[in-house]
C-alpha cells in the first residue's frame, strides 16, 4: 500500500519500503533546499533590477517630464504615481511576483517534505511496535480455538471472583 499525496508525488511514501523512503526522504530534502536557495537568490537578484529600474525611469522623468505627461516639471510624488504605469517597471514587478511565487512553492514544498519525514518516522515506529504485522490468530478461529478462549476467559472470571470473595471474608 502507498500513502500518496494527489497533487504531489514527491511527498508520498510507500510504507513497506522505510528503508528506501528514507533514503530518498535525504536526497528531496537536498534536492529541493537548492532548488530553494536558488529561487531566493533569483528572487533578490530581481528585486535588484526593479530598484535599478525604478531608478532609471525616474531619473528620464526628471530629465523629460513631458515625455511622461508630468508637464514641465516633474515633482516625487508626481513620478511616483506615474512610475507604475511605465512598462519596464510594470515588467520588473512582474519578474519580481514569479521569483516570489516560485520561493513561496518551494517554501511549501521544504514543509510538505519536513511533515513527510515526520511522518516516516511516524511510521518507523509503528513498524518497530509491531503495529504493521499480521495477526497471530487466524481472522476466523475453528471452533476449538474458540472453545479454548472461552474456556481460558471463564477460567479467569473464575479465579478473580474467588480471590474478591476471599478479600471480602478477610
Amino acid at each position: 500500500m502507498t500513502d500518496n499525496n494527489d497533487n504531489d508525488p514527491d511527498i508520498g511514501f510507500n510504507r513497506f519500503a522505510l528503508d528506501v523512503e528514507w533514503q530518498r526522504q535525504v536526497d528531496l530534502v537536498s534536492f529541493y533546499s537548492v532548488r530553494q536557495a536558488d529561487s531566493k537568490k533569483e528572487l533578490d537578484e530581481a528585486k535588484e533590477r526593479l530598484e535599478i529600474v525604478i531608478a532609471n525611469v525616474a531619473r528620464d522623468m526628471r530629465a523629460s517630464p513631458a515625455d511622461y505627461g508630468l508637464g514641465i516639471k516633474a515633482s516625487e510624488t508626481a513620478i511616483k504615481t506615474a512610475l507604475p504605469t511605465v512598462e519596464s517597471h510594470m515588467d520588473a514587478r512582474r519578474e519580481v511576483r514569479e521569483c516570489q511565487y516560485r520561493v513561496d512553492l518551494l517554501a511549501g514544498k521544504m514543509r510538505g517534505l519536513s511533515e513527510r519525514g515526520n511522518g516516516l518516522g511516524d511510521n518507523v515506529r509503528l513498524h518497530l511496535a509491531g503495529y504493521f504485522a499480521q495477526p497471530s490468530l487466524p481472522m476466523s478461529p475453528s471452533s476449538k480455538e474458540l472453545e479454548k478462549a472461552l474456556s481460558k476467559e471463564k477460567e479467569m472470571t473464575e479465579k478473580s471472583r474467588r480471590k474478591h470473595s476471599r478479600e471480602e471474608s478477610s
